[in-house]
């Protein structure tokens, strides 16, 4: 489970990068389009055509926004930090991701406000799809990397408990057998009782003489009284 939140993690940072590359914003007047920016445009700058009442459109340069910059940033250094192989780094992701949500949370409430006070309430600014990619991604991201330390305590005293019981359970199986065998062993070493020998049979050739015979008829040995 940490190795997957480990490699999940740069995943969503790294899609939340390309939504920067998508619309972010749009300004509207009275219904019409006036502005849209990607994220990009927002954290770099970039140059609009402002229409006018008499003669061509007059460019004007709208400046990098600050707030934009700061959740870019996180959001780069969360994609980094996910490759990291440091046990602390998902704090640190997941303390970046909380920082570019508030920046990006701020730079919505700056926009509007911004808006709101050029334009008397007449400009209305809608944020697009990227927009909403990259907050949910930032949130999805941290939340996995703030919960990636916790699952592992949990998981670490379980594969620790199954440790050591497949040991015990070894343990146990390998003196269950040695109990099984002990028994056979212990039974080739008892010795075989004295065999008790036939009378009259000479205990050199095997002939059975006569009972009361002293010497063996076949091979003349003394057999035993």
């Amino acid at each position: 489970m940490h190795s997957e939140t480990k490699k999940l993690s740069p995943v969503l940072f790294g899609i939340a990068l390309l939504g920067y590359f998508l619309p972010f914003v749009t300004v509207s007047c009275q219904g019409q389009k006036v502005a849209s920016f990607t994220g990009t445009e927002l954290v770099f700058g970039t140059t609009v055509q402002e229409p006018q009442m008499f003669g061509p459109p007059k460019a004007h340069r709208i400046d990098a926004e600050p707030l934009a910059v700061l959740a870019f940033l996180c959001c780069l250094a969360g994609f980094g930090l996910g490759f990291a192989k440091s046990r602390n780094s998902e704090i640190g992701t997941a303390a970046v991701a909380g920082v570019g949500f508030i920046a990006l949370l701020l730079l919505r409430s700056k926009l509007e406000n911004q808006a709101l006070r050029q334009s008397s309430g007449a400009f209305q600014v809608v944020y697009e799809f990227g927009f909403w990619l990259v907050v949910l991604l930032s949130v999805a991201a941290g939340v996995l990397s703030a919960v990636a330390p916790w699952r592992s305590q949990q998981i670490s005293p379980a594969i620790e408990h199954r440790t050591s019981s497949d040991a015990a359970a070894a343990q146990t199986l390998h003196s269950l057998q040695g109990e099984s065998v002990t028994p056979a062993a212990r039974s080739r070493e008892v010795p075989a009782p004295p065999t008790v020998s036939e009378p009259g049979r000479c205990p050199k050739c095997s002939t059975v003489n006569p009972i009361g015979t002293r010497f063996c008829e076949n091979c003349g040995s003394a057999l035993p009284g």
